[in-house]
């Protein structure tokens, strides 16, 4: 079912929307939770509240054009909620200039050849995405790891479609900097395209 129609099947009342909703984006939703605490239970519970909330509330909602993105905003606020005074809880606060305390991931689609080069260069990558400060790294994996366009990603981070596109050309441009500065010699921008393509892939399956 298309998005937009899944979300105003739901909010008509209807159940099977509903739950194909939860279904669907809850793995993503808890990954994405799992970017700011090590406290899983409470990612959990988040999630818990956020879905009855959803639910109870969907004749005061109005249409989405991204649920995942919706489900991340809401997702955000929520653990910022919860841990107010349970700082100790968070991989960083959830203010825009705060560390996000992201560990990356490769989860390349099949048809991609595991090669010792590969493993390397993904290493190499990955190490210099951690890198990054707080906001470019939030960026860069909700663009490429999970498919958000320009403007969800700014309604997730609470700023300016501009300031996400001004964030993503300084990270890549610090990345290829880097990749020249040690002699590295791969496309970045092919390298995070395939992520999104096989990101993409996965959610398909």
């Amino acid at each position: 079912m298309e998005e937009k129609l899944l979300w105003e099947t739901f909010l008509g009342g209807d159940k099977f929307a509903f739950n194909r909703i939860v279904q669907h984006f809850y793995k993503e939703s808890f990954q994405y939770g799992m970017k700011f605490t090590d406290d899983a239970d409470l990612v959990k519970d988040c999630l818990q509240e956020m879905f009855l909330t959803l639910w109870t509330r969907r004749s005061h909602l109005n249409p989405v054009d991204s649920i995942k993105g919706y489900l991340f905003v809401s997702l955000r606020r929520l653990l910022h909620k919860k841990v107010l005074g349970q700082k100790k809880h968070l991989k960083q606060s959830l203010d825009a200039d705060a560390d996000f305390g992201i560990q990356f991931s490769f989860s390349f689609d099949e048809h991609y050849v595991q090669n010792e080069s590969y493993t390397q260069m993904a290493a190499w990558l990955n190490n210099k995405l951690i890198e990054l400060p707080s906001r470019q790294k939030e960026v860069l994996y909700l663009r490429f790891f999970k498919q958000l366009t320009r403007n969800e990603t700014s309604e997730v981070m609470g700023i300016s479609p501009q300031t996400v596109a001004n964030l993503q050309l300084t990270a890549i441009k610090t990345l290829k900097e880097r990749a020249q500065s040690e002699n590295k010699s791969f496309d970045l921008l092919l390298w995070l395209s395939a992520i999104q393509l096989s990101t993409s892939l996965v959610s398909l399956v």
